[in-house]
């Protein structure tokens, strides 16, 4: 066991997802009912997942949800699609959806404004130290073989779930040695991996860690900032971070694109 475990953090969290799925080939959609949806919404509370909006026709359904850093993008999509069909069920019009189904992250920024964001962060800081400053340069992380614009495909579907986390040192206490970061940034890059995530960017700074990630739909925000916050403490020898932490979902498209799709009852195609 890590020194961060899950019942320690203190997460600020902004996570959303829009989930699509299929009726089976032979069968189609009732028409949109208000009393399921709201039935429907109920059931996903009690899930720890709010319904934000939706999108329906005979061919496909969209939900956006908000949902907690324990929740894995997998476990999402199959609580989705169970508690639709029992809804769909108990009001009499039972549908058999097909396996394939879409989960998307979405956010308030989408990839491009995240990717910048990350990238521009040694740019904003004022360093007296001109080494120093090229020392961070130097560990920071870039994969451009890394597409945040594809998803991570399973059996089950496709999952677009691009996450930005943000670490604190502990104390504000300003990390300076040039061994410690390069010890840190391979330390991180191994614990992703090993997580199946893909590191898009990483920036270290001198009181704060920013990552930009595509992460492993089998593991919920949670897991995948636990395996950092403990892979920089292995790094460390000792707490680094504080154990409150950010974490937010972002893709393609935001919650105002997905909002826009909602009013035009146009759910987005999976692929799009």
């Amino acid at each position: 066991m890590g020194l961060y475990i899950g019942h320690n953090l203190e997460t600020v969290h902004d996570i959303h997802y829009s989930w699509t799925g299929w009726p089976s080939a032979r069968a189609g959609l009732p028409q949109f009912s208000p009393g399921s949806l709201a039935g429907l919404s109920a059931a996903l509370t009690k899930d720890g997942l709010v319904v934000e909006g939706h999108t329906w026709n005979t061919n496909a359904v969209q939900l956006s949800v908000s949902a907690q850093p324990d929740q894995a993008p997998v476990w999402i999509s199959q609580r989705l699609k169970g508690r639709l069909v029992y809804a769909l069920r108990h009001q009499g019009t039972p549908v058999a959806f097909s396996r394939k189904v879409s989960l998307r992250a979405i956010g308030h920024n989408r990839t491009g404004v995240v990717d910048r964001y990350v990238r521009d962060q040694l740019a904003h800081v004022d360093l007296a130290d001109p080494r120093y400053k090229a020392t961070l340069a130097e560990v920071a992380i870039h994969n451009p073989a890394v597409d945040l614009a594809e998803p991570a495909a399973s059996s089950h579907g496709r999952y677009w779930y691009n996450l930005h986390v943000v670490f604190v040192v502990a104390d504000r206490y300003r990390v300076g040695d040039r061994a410690f970061l390069v010890r840190l940034r391979e330390r991180v890059m191994s614990v992703a991996d090993a997580q199946g995530c893909a590191l898009k960017r990483v920036a270290i700074m001198p009181d704060h860690m920013h990552v930009a990630l595509r992460g492993n739909p089998k593991l919920s925000p949670q897991d995948i900032a636990l395996g950092l916050q403990n892979a920089a403490a292995d790094a460390a020898g000792c707490r680094l971070w504080e154990h409150a932490f950010y974490v937010g979902t972002f893709g393609e498209y935001d919650k105002a694109a997905v909002k826009a799709a909602g009013r035009s009852h146009r759910p987005c195609a999976d692929g799009e």
